[in-house]
């Protein structure tokens, strides 16, 4: 006899699809559970089953090669009708509901059958564990328990399948912001710090040097004609130089400065906690490194500018010198240092700092 459909079959099948777990490999958490549950019960046979539109399909089969099996055969099309969420059929031979049924008239000859239904948090019945046998027989009240029981830790198994799967979702949709992110405030080409994030940074510091009272400097640098070197030797190369710039830069600023690429060829240095003699002195090992570095088609420099927020009384509120006037007093400094020759550092605190590079650079 065919088994009727539950009212809800659509809600009950939206609740299976939720798992993901039709037509998956097979996981020895779920077949240690049809192992247990055919040793408990002393049974050939024990399969732990999904209903899913015309057929039960076999997440575990223990005892049988089969992986699925079409509705109107199922055992257990009858089992989720119970409002027990459990079926046993002592022998399916004198049960009207099986006994032309063609697992019992031919191979494999089921003549005992007991299911436990998979119940959803939600009381959705997903599909069954349960046992069969060639013979009939009887479960004792010890071994219906434990077949529930199994049943319920099969849920359990679903139920952290599902967790699993909503973590790893999560983690990718993290690291996919995470990614975002980084292309939001990185620049491409160099892989500093861009425009935007460097305006963030020296925002940030600025509030943190008038909380703590540390002075705060910010190194301008701009690669000295450079628009001649790219008409000269192409866009391919400029971008070139623009990289070994940044390289040269991360590699010889402090831990916990700010490398970015201000725009074009121009790059911004932030150095929380640098005073002006400090800064100075930075700019310049930038400036010779820079200098002194082998370029493939022909020389190259940069000139800098630097402005330090001097060090000042701790205090809530106080920004003496916010991240404007910062840009702008390094920006006038660099503009000096270009006017008076380029390859220098002007130090907008610094009165006549550094006109031309000094010995040994």
């Amino acid at each position: 006899m065919k088994a009727s459909l539950l009212p809800d079959e659509t809600a009950r099948h939206a609740a299976l699809s939720r798992y993901r777990i039709l037509d998956t490999p097979p996981e020895p958490s779920y077949d240690d559970l049809t192992w247990l549950a055919a040793d408990i019960c002393r049974t050939p046979i024990a399969l732990l089953t999904f209903l899913d539109g015309a057929r039960q399909w076999f997440k575990s089969a223990h005892g049988t090669t089969a992986r699925e099996l079409h509705r109107d055969l199922a055992f257990c099309a009858h089992t989720l009708l119970q409002e027990s969420a459990l079926l046993v059929v002592p022998d399916a031979r004198r049960d009207p509901r099986f006994a032309d049924n063609s697992l019992v008239t031919e191979p494999p000859h089921i003549r005992f059958y007991a299911g436990a239904s998979l119940m959803s948090p939600d009381d959705f019945p997903l599909g069954t564990l349960c046992v069969a046998d060639h013979r009939p027989r009887r479960l004792q009240r010890a071994q219906v328990a434990a077949l529930q029981a199994l049943s319920r830790l099969a849920v359990a198994h679903l139920e952290l399948g599902l967790l699993r799967e909503v973590r790893t979702q999560q983690a990718a949709l993290e690291e996919v912001n995470r990614r975002l992110q980084a292309l939001a405030t990185t620049d491409g080409l160099t892989g500093l710090h861009n425009h935007r994030a460097f305006q963030e940074a020296l925002r940030q510091q600025c509030a943190q040097a008038a909380r703590s009272g540390q002075p705060l400097s910010l190194v301008m640098l701009d690669v000295d004609e450079f628009k001649g070197y790219n008409d000269d030797f192409g866009h391919p190369a400029g971008d070139v130089v623009l990289r070994r710039i940044a390289a040269i830069l991360r590699r010889n600023v402090r831990q916990g400065d700010q490398v970015a690429r201000y725009g074009g060829e121009e790059f911004a240095v932030v150095l929380p906690g640098a005073d002006a003699s400090q800064a100075f002195a930075l700019a310049e090992r930038l400036r010779c490194k820079i200098a002194a570095a082998t370029w493939p088609l022909r020389p190259l420099t940069a000139s800098f500018g630097v402005a330090t927020r001097a060090r000042a009384t701790p205090g809530p509120g106080r920004l003496i010198q916010g991240p404007g006037r910062l840009i702008q007093e390094a920006d006038e400094a660099l503009y000096r240092a270009k006017q008076g020759g380029r390859n220098q550092v002007r130090h907008a605190q610094i009165p006549h700092s550094s006109e031309g590079p000094p010995p040994g650079c």
